[in-house]
């Protein structure tokens, strides 16, 4: 038997007598996405056992994301106009840590991968223009994610230039004004504990160190080749193998 109808921000949801929460009809607005090596995992980086515990913590924060969504003016934007949106926010700060937190992981689910991919030749040139070579880069990226107690670290395209940046606990890169996120590394405990279980040292460092026979190159170079449609002139740097100075 029908006891009321209720509209959230455009959303009808049916409550029944039976005792059935307006949760249960909460609109999927966030989606756990495709993992393609879900059923076998990536060792010895992560295992099947860590990475599916992994995934159960993250769809946990698409189930708050989603069942909060609705309480704020943010259902119609996509995501990472949402995170923007209410990253200074204080009264959606609930939110905006589940949803970035949402955000983040798909980022790094994408970042990694059980296929052999290399970064392209004019991924490596970026590389160098910036960082002087690929190794002095996972150098940087690697002791930045080491110096994080806790977040992500993110190689990101900005204002010209690739950086490593790493956001404490939840925090986005959306942050960061005209920041473009390529590639994505957890660190959090819960990313690495059930595989490596030693010290925190000694745990980073391994974990760290797999994590470069994973990495998604083809994604990485999508996502930069998205962020350059409007920047013709680093573009064009590349593009003629040019090592003039930034501007």
């Amino acid at each position: 038997m029908l006891s009321r109808f209720t509209t959230v921000r455009g959303v009808t949801q049916l409550c029944l007598s039976s005792g059935l929460s307006a949760s249960m009809f909460v609109r999927n607005y966030y989606k756990l996405p495709e993992i393609q090596y879900r059923k076998k995992g990536l060792a010895p980086f992560i295992s099947d056992k860590a990475l599916n515990a992994h995934i159960q913590l993250h769809q946990e924060d698409i189930d708050k994301a989603n069942n909060l969504i609705d309480s704020t003016p943010y259902n119609d934007l996509p995501i990472s106009q949402a995170l923007k949106s209410t990253a200074t926010d204080s009264e959606d700060a609930a939110f905006f840590k589940s949803t970035s937190s949402h955000y983040n992981h798909s980022f790094f689910w994408r970042s990694i991968t059980d296929d052999v991919t290399k970064p392209s030749a004019l991924m490596l040139k970026a590389i160098r223009m910036d960082f002087g070579s690929i190794e002095d880069f996972k150098i940087k990226f690697s002791q930045n994610a080491s110096s994080l107690n806790t977040g992500f670290t993110w190689l990101v395209f900005r204002d010209k230039s690739l950086e490593i940046i790493n956001t404490f606990e939840n925090g986005s890169p959306l942050e960061l004004e005209n920041a473009y996120p390529l590639l994505c590394l957890d660190v959090h405990e819960h990313a690495y504990f059930l595989d490596y279980q030693n010290n925190k040292y000694t745990t980073y460092q391994k974990y760290i160190a797999n994590f470069w026979n994973f990495v998604n190159w083809d994604f990485v170079e999508e996502k930069f080749m998205n962020a350059l449609v409007n920047d013709r002139e680093y573009k064009m740097r590349l593009e003629e193998g040019s090592e003039q100075n930034k501007n």
